[in-house]
């Protein structure tokens, strides 16, 4: 397995916030000559707040362009020092340095069904699909503080507010009953395919929405094209001259926001029981509608991080305005992912993981990544509890090597110590590089991205005075 392989999996633990961890990206700072509205200084104007809340649950006339652009939306913004031309765009994702390693996903690519076919988006105005299509949908998108997420008043909640439940969002024209898998199949034509088509025509990107994430004749649809649709966006705007304009940013926010809103969790009896019961392939599908939310909101945090990016004071465009509305924005979960990551989880247990090594994934949701993964059923965890696992407890004398499969009598795998040594020598880091065909490699030069793996002794290696590893 190649190195790049290995350490796949710590790029989905970090995919909403990653961009903090990229290096030689340059945060705008925002004019301080007048502070930007926060949940102190709005205290004042809760009253308004509560009107602006009431709103979102009142069912809108015909929603237009203009209408759903949040209020805060004015200025047009522009870059300072730089012609558009001369700019260089930093991608949010963790680099790759070597030319034979593909470069690495924002998130896991996956399949699920395309339950939309009977129905599939009419390439039409988006913001009416809703109407033509027979439904009526009962909130709008309506921002009440520029810090706020959809849907979600920060300052009623610093007063005290309590969460009360949020009814059904969605009704039929006809006044037939709402289904799951009607909902569904409505929000995987509307808020994924749609939604694409909508924010890549707004950057004058040209693109076949079908050709590109239909799979499998037409029945399936991947999210793969996903991955570097954020810089696709980026570099068809360098045509535009409509870089960090902040005009077009509200545009592409208002449209994140309302799928954000629209995929907010729906409650009844106070925030407890689920509005709607879904299976596991249309929880897939609607966490391919997260994810497409997600890549709008890596798409502007590259306008924010452009050198020289400028807005003017007040309008908020940093960071967190960004992450809050569409990386991760309300405390309420989305429509769906809760009960997706209780199937996820008895995946898992089915696949043969640990109960404790489950038992840490809730706390960064990682279950519905992590059942993504292959990986062979290793050993039985019968035994084992939510914080201790019994399969792999050695023998600390011998360090006995423990396969992968318990009848495996593979050889061991071993870097030549003479080139460690060397590269020590020199004052380098020596990294060790493992082709497919099991072949290692020792690099030193600096540029090579590598993953640092701690305490593999006494699970992997033959005893305690080897640097060898199993293969499997």
């Amino acid at each position: 397995m190649p190195l790049w392989a290995l350490s796949l999996h710590f790029v989905q633990r970090v995919m909403g916030w990653f961009c903090e961890k990229v290096p030689g990206i340059s945060k705008p700072q925002l004019p301080s000559t007048t502070p930007q509205p926060s949940v102190e200084d709005n205290t004042a104007t809760m009253q308004s707040c509560e009107d602006a809340r009431r709103n979102d649950r009142t069912p809108p006339a015909q929603l237009s362009e203009a209408a759903t652009v949040d209020d805060d939306s004015a200025h047009t913004g522009h870059l300072v020092g730089k012609s558009q031309s001369n700019i260089e765009f930093t991608p949010l994702t963790i680099p790759h340095a070597l030319p034979d390693i593909p470069p690495r996903p924002e998130f896991t690519p996956f399949t699920v069904p395309r339950v939309c076919a009977p129905a599939p988006y009419d390439h039409l105005d988006f913001w009416t699909y809703p109407e033509r299509h027979g439904w009526i949908v009962h909130s709008a998108g309506r921002a009440c503080h520029i810090l706020c997420p959809p849907g979600y008043c920060r300052v009623l909640k610093e007063a005290g507010a309590k969460r009360e439940s949020r009814p059904a969002i969605f009704s039929r024209a006809d006044g037939s009953p709402v289904r799951a898998s009607d909902k569904v199949a409505f929000l995987q034509a509307w808020l994924f395919f749609g939604l694409l088509e909508k924010v890549s025509t707004l950057c004058g990107l040209e693109i076949d929405v079908d050709k590109e994430f239909l799979v499998e004749n037409g029945e399936s649809v991947s999210t793969a094209r996903l991955n570097g649709l954020s810089e696709r966006w980026f570099d068809a705007l360098r045509h535009t001259s409509r870089l960090g304009e902040t005009a077009l940013m509200e545009q592409i926010l208002a449209l994140g926001r309302h799928a954000r809103l629209i995929l907010a969790e729906e409650h009844i009896d106070g925030a407890v029981k689920k509005q709607f019961g879904y299976t596991y392939s249309e929880c897939r599908i609607l966490q391919s509608l997260d994810i497409v939310v997600r890549v709008i909101g890596l798409h502007l945090l590259s306008h924010v991080n452009l050198e020289g990016f400028d807005a003017a004071p007040g309008e908020g465009w940093g960071k967190q305005r960004i992450t809050t509305s569409l990386l991760n924005p309300i405390p309420l979960k989305g429509e769906g992912i809760a009960q997706l990551e209780r199937f996820a989880e008895e995946e898992l247990e089915e696949r043969g993981w640990c109960p404790s090594e489950i038992y840490q994934l809730p706390a960064v949701g990682m279950e519905p990544f992590a059942a993504l993964l292959e990986r062979p059923k290793m050993r039985d965890h019968a035994n084992c509890g939510e914080k201790i696992c019994a399969a792999y407890q050695t023998d600390e004398a011998t360090y006995k090597t423990v396969h992968v499969y318990s009848d495996c009598e593979c050889g061991f795998v071993a870097v030549k110590t003479d080139e460690l040594v060397d590269a020590l020598a020199a004052d380098k880091i020596p990294k060790v590089i493992v082709s497919e065909q099991l072949e290692l490699r020792v690099v030193t030069d600096d540029d090579s991205p590598y993953v640092a793996m701690s305490h593999v002794s006494s699970m992997r290696s033959p005893n305690a005075n080897s640097s060898a590893y199993a293969p499997t």
